[in-house]
């Protein structure tokens, strides 16, 4: 039971972390799913515990002084565990699986002389699905959370303009302004606004015929590290969707 909490509580405040997700209560879940009613949450996440096995085990070990005339033996001890965990997430919009899998770990602690300083078997399972917590939560952002989708600085004046449309989140005004000016004016600077402002809006695929665009003709680095960024998106979406619910 500690592990499982454990677990939950590492997901909910990872989740939370992102800044992208807020949770709900799985009683409405559950009880929206019993009803057969609109589930009131986007991700749904499930599994448990399926297994859990732990061993405390010891070996003697022989030492000698440092004029190897005395011999000492020493009896070492650590733990082993054995955990899997079954979890699965799913889209409730569009009804797809977005992952579901088993996960198999066997830990052993640092052997000890004191074994009182052998850690508690839940305790090492909880650090370890702490972190599996984490890899969940960072499987399901769309970006990684070091990318910034920063828009590039141009003096002229109607780069300003279409950049403060794209800061009040006037989102497709920027994009037809930064179009505009790359198709009359060609810098460099509108053309890679135009494919960031078109990934903030969720069409990978779109900012990345853009940003080929002006890689092509600029052979920038920026744009080739943009390019990198929405091929990894775009075979993530992709993978996402590969697999329905039925």
């Amino acid at each position: 039971e500690r592990i499982a909490s454990a677990m939950t509580e590492a997901l909910i405040n990872n989740f939370e972390k992102t800044g992208r997700f807020s949770i709900v209560s799985s009683r409405l879940v559950s009880h929206a799913m019993a009803e057969k009613t609109k589930v009131p949450a986007d991700l749904v996440v499930t599994g448990g515990l399926t297994y859990f096995g732990t061993a405390l085990q010891n070996e003697q070990r022989q030492s000698t002084d440092k004029k190897g005339g005395n011999v000492r033996r020493t009896t070492y001890y650590w733990r082993d565990i054995t955990l899997t965990i079954m979890y699965s997430v799913y889209e409730t919009k569009t009804n797809t699986l977005l992952d579901n899998r088993e996960v198999k770990y066997t830990l052993s602690s640092d052997p000890t002389p004191e074994r009182v300083f052998v850690p508690e078997a839940a305790d090492m399972a909880i650090n370890q699905v702490k972190e599996l917590s984490r890899l969940i939560v960072k499987d399901f952002i769309p970006y990684t959370e070091e990318v910034a989708l920063t828009l590039l600085f141009h003096k002229d004046t109607t780069m300003k303009t279409a950049s403060t449309n794209a800061q009040l989140g006037k989102i497709d005004l920027a994009i037809e302004q930064f179009q505009r000016i790359y198709d009359n004016k060609g810098y460099f600077e509108a053309g890679y606004n135009t494919a960031v402002l078109l990934q903030a809006l969720g069409k990978p695929e779109e900012a990345y015929k853009r940003m080929s665009e002006v890689y092509a003709r600029f052979n920038n680095d920026k744009a080739k590290r943009a390019l990198i960024i929405l091929e990894q998106e775009i075979a993530s979406k992709n993978k996402l969707q590969t697999q329905k619910i039925e």
